[in-house]
């Protein structure tokens, strides 16, 4: 059995993991179905994918610090049953049958603050449960249920659209969520007293320190923000795509978005054998996102449904590799009692994607979308190129990781 799944702890979070992601899945296909019937302008499509990860952007940083200093568990459980909130107002407004499009834009809103909170706090829960030992085993199972789900998610959502109504959808997402919160285990909290009594200012200061001391590891967040924000350029026009460009239903949106997973799970399952192997996580950094960028040239034109199903699975294997490498490297270099607040900062370059979202459904609405993605790629090829050749230790051997340095 994989290392971290030896642990019964990190089982019971492995299935909350599946449970929250089955549900978000879900979510994401509905929503992205449900903007594109209200209209067909792309930007205004791309903007439900700008609401849902801005908050990642501004609130990140926040997010670490709340993971470091409260019990991650009690977080996690209060975050998961919030956006079962949420998911019933959105079954409540359809049941109604009031659901407008700017109701879609600030759930997601909602749905990205709570989620900004959650995921520092589950990274460092599964540190937590794991133990240092098993972190690249931890991490590789924790994306392994994210891309699983991904896999699985949409297209149980496209299948269903058709034939329930959409309360009933969201009612299921509700008690998916719920279920995603009940199954969470005890675990000891690992963090060092003084990190409770830090101010938040002092918090997120100590973490950006951590990240301007370690140029390697500010080397891999630049890499990932550069991808996050031109890489993906794709992603926020699939349903557009799917309805306007390859004339499918909801069956076919859901498998586009489902595709990344495709490639996501065969990357993550390699990582996972063979994670504890790497040494140069860097290297492997700047590759996987060089290959993001190039997969967006093939994306432009590809105008069939399989040929686009099929780079998009290319894009997902990339990215997948790209997010457990920097994970993984981030994991490594940081003390332990920092990990919730430089997930923090690691998530204000993930935040980079809705700027990204901005910029191609803007451009996609000057040209079209096919040359909106063809530019964006080549500026972030470009860019990846840059960072490689001016960051040296990006590329050096990966550090050994610490056991008590401090944090501030």
């Amino acid at each position: 059995m994989p290392l971290a799944l030896r642990n019964p702890g990190y089982r019971r979070v492995w299935a909350g993991i599946a449970f929250l992601f089955f549900a978000r899945w879900m979510e994401v296909a509905a929503f992205s179905w449900l903007a594109v019937e209200r209209t067909h302008d792309p930007f205004a499509i791309a903007m439900v994918g700008f609401a849902r990860i801005t908050p990642f952007f501004l609130l990140g940083p926040l997010g670490g610090f709340v993971a470091d200093r409260f019990n991650r568990r009690q977080i996690q459980i209060a975050a998961r049953l919030g956006l079962a909130g949420i998911s019933a107002v959105a079954a409540l407004l359809l049941w109604l049958d009031a659901l407008e499009l700017w109701h879609i834009y600030a759930l997601g809103i909602l749905s990205g603050v709570i989620m900004s909170l959650e995921v520092p706090a589950r990274r460092a829960f599964t540190i937590d449960v794991v133990g240092n030992h098993a972190v690249t085993s931890g991490v590789a199972f924790d994306q392994l249920a994210v891309m699983s789900t991904l896999l699985i998610g949409p297209n149980v959502a496209g299948l269903l659209l058709p034939v329930l109504p959409g309360a009933v959808i969201f009612a299921i997402i509700v008690v998916l969520n719920a279920l995603s919160a009940a199954v969470l285990p005890r675990a000891p909290q690992r963090r060092v007293a003084t990190v409770a009594r830090e101010a938040i200012f002092s918090s997120l200061r100590s973490g950006v320190n951590v990240v301007r001391r370690n140029r390697a590891l500010a080397g891999a967040l630049i890499a990932v923000g550069i991808t996050n924000m031109f890489g993906f350029a794709f992603f926020p026009l699939i349903p557009y795509f799917a309805k306007d460009v390859l004339n499918t239903g909801s069956a076919g949106l859901g498998l586009l978005i489902s595709a990344e997973a495709a490639g996501g799970v065969i990357a993550v399952l390699l990582i996972a054998l063979v994670g504890n192997h790497f040494r140069h996580h860097g290297r492997a950094i700047i590759g996987f996102a060089a290959a993001c960028h190039l997969t967006g040239f093939g994306l432009a034109f590809a105008p069939s449904l399989i040929g686009t199903f099929g780079l998009l699975a290319l894009a997902g294997g990339f990215a997948a590799a790209l997010s457990m490498m920097q994970a993984n490297l981030l994991m490594i270099v940081t003390p332990p009692q920092a990990r919730g607040r430089l997930v923090g900062v690691e998530m204000v370059f993930g935040g980079a994607y809705p700027l990204g979202s901005l910029l191609v459904g803007g451009l996609a609405g000057v040209m079209t979308p096919f040359n909106a993605i063809v530019m964006l790629s080549a500026i972030g090829l470009a860019l990846m190129v840059a960072v490689a050749l001016a960051m040296p230790a990006l590329r050096a051997r990966t550090p050994a990781a610490p056991s008590t340095a401090g944090a501030a």
